[in-house]
């Protein structure tokens, strides 16, 4: 608990960052903090990869900031990729792959 306030906290040292997280949804401190940290080196994306997407957090974060770049997400749950779905129907160009990544092959 102790430590998830303090990220919060944290989180809150950089105005512009909140302000991003609670204008948009879906919202996740982390993947505004790393998004905006990403932009900072004026790097330029033409394709994103979200490995484990979960509900399209990250996603809605980098077609946020790079508005032309590709994203090919992975998601193996079929309920959560459903959320995900929901979530960033309004962004282009984007590809939800239903599978999980891993070192082997196999179903969990």
């Amino acid at each position: 608990m102790i430590r998830r306030i303090i990220s919060v906290l944290a989180f809150l040292e950089h105005p512009r960052d909140a302000w991003e997280m609670f204008l948009n949804r879906p919202r996740s401190i982390a993947s505004t903090r790393i998004v905006n940290s990403l932009k900072i080196t004026h790097t330029s994306f033409k394709t994103i990869v979200d490995g484990g997407a979960n509900v399209g957090q990250f996603t809605a974060a980098a077609k946020r900031a790079y508005p032309n770049a590709k994203v090919i997400a992975f998601e193996p749950s079929p309920q959560t990729a459903e959320h995900y779905r929901r979530n960033t129907d309004s962004l282009s160009d984007i590809h939800l792959v239903e599978t999980g990544l891993g070192e082997t092959s196999g179903n969990m």
